[in-house]
């Protein structure tokens, strides 16, 4: 196999699954999440929730996430859970 390339083996682009949400719906998540109240967008509790999230990006953005999925997105824009504060930019 001397001089020859295993293509095979090379990496390839495009492997796995596609982003749900492109750049611009990240960062209108983002910005939903650190300046607005949820019952501004008809949710009961004054901090945002997993289910909140989960449920205003399928009615905004016509994307399903599972429950544990939701926070994928959150960590790629830099958000994260605090407990007693709700979700705070890392």
């Amino acid at each position: 196999m001397s001089g020859k390339k295993a293509y095979g083996l090379a990496d390839k682009k495009g492997r796995g699954r596609k982003a749900s949400l492109n750049d611009g719906q990240l960062e209108q998540l983002k910005k939903l999440i650190l300046t607005e109240s949820p019952q501004k967008h008809g949710y009961n509790g004054k901090k945002w929730t997993g289910p909140a999230i989960t449920a205003w990006i399928e009615r905004t953005f016509g994307v399903e996430y599972q429950a544990a999925q939701v926070y994928n997105p959150l960590d790629k824009i830099g958000v994260t859970f605090a407990k007693g504060k709700g979700f705070v930019e890392k």
